[in-house]
């Protein structure tokens, strides 16, 4: 089930991805999907943990136009991780991604037809407390050393 959601772009920036859904033939929540995972998955963003999350700034409320943006579940997960991690706001990531990094995606995505709904295959957490202090690990991927400890707790089939 795909999920809903609803935030506010600036009309120049909606412009922009209206301009390049219609040459690449993709819907604006596609391409935006596809611009925030590939600023993720690249690490083009960077990670401050010592700060709150960040807003735009304000404008006048004619500035913005609304914009409802249909996620697959796995892509709200990582627009969820990637708010938390790059300490942004949905809308200011998506417009941060649009300034910053839309060519570089549309050259190194869509013109290479790397489109692929599944990049991250697997999504994995996992809960960890070292010295007292509680933590989480996300990977957007299955590591090595995680598919081992899989591996290893499952029963292996007895032949004869």
């Amino acid at each position: 089930m795909n999920c809903e959601t609803t935030t506010c772009i600036s009309h120049e920036h909606l412009h922009r991805l209206k301009q390049y859904s219609l040459l690449y033939n993709l819907s604006v929540s596609e391409l935006i999907t596809l611009l925030v995972r590939f600023a993720a998955q690249n690490k083009k963003m960077q990670f401050i943990g010592d700060r709150k999350i960040q807003y735009r700034e304000r404008r006048g409320k004619d500035s913005w136009k609304r914009l409802h943006i249909v996620l697959k579940p796995f892509d709200y997960e990582i627009f969820l991780d990637a708010k938390k991690l790059f300490k942004m706001s949905v809308a200011m990531m998506i417009e941060f991604c649009i300034d910053n990094f839309l060519f570089e995606c549309i050259e190194n995505t869509i013109k290479k037809q790397n489109t692929d709904n599944y990049l991250y295959g697997s999504y994995h957490y996992e809960f960890t407390t070292e010295d007292g202090i509680d933590s989480y690990h996300v990977y957007w991927g299955i590591p090595l050393k995680i598919l081992k400890k899989i591996l290893m707790t499952q029963q292996l089939p007895r032949y004869g």
